[in-house]
């Protein structure tokens, strides 16, 4: 099954009402718009550019950090878009072999 990431980003603000809390609805049609929280964004950016591991690291435990388990759950959902990214990557025309992300709309809520 080949799903582009705006087709599962759209899915994800379809279903997100009915699935889950008010809050966490909210959080995922943001995260859909490219909107995160700056820890967020610099996980992103450490993945994406190859950065040296203990940076990598380092960002990822402050996100797993947030709430009681809200920054685990941010985890997931990266680990998943980025799979799915990374995935449908070929089926880009750019022939860039990394996965397109929305910088030019990416913002930082914090």
């Amino acid at each position: 099954m080949d799903i582009s990431t705006s087709a599962l980003a759209e899915g994800v603000v379809r279903n997100a009402a009915a699935g889950t809390t008010r809050i966490s609805a909210a959080l995922l049609t943001y995260a859909a718009e490219g909107v995160a929280s700056a820890g967020v964004h610099r996980l992103v950016r450490r993945i994406l550019e190859a950065d040296i591991r203990s940076r990598c690291s380092r960002a990822a435990v402050q996100v797993a950090g947030v709430g009681h388990t809200s920054g685990w759950d941010c985890l997931a959902g990266l680990f998943v878009g980025m799979h799915i990214a990374l995935a449908t990557r070929d089926a880009e025309p750019s022939g860039d072999p990394r996965p397109s992300v929305p910088t030019a709309q990416a913002r930082v809520r914090g």
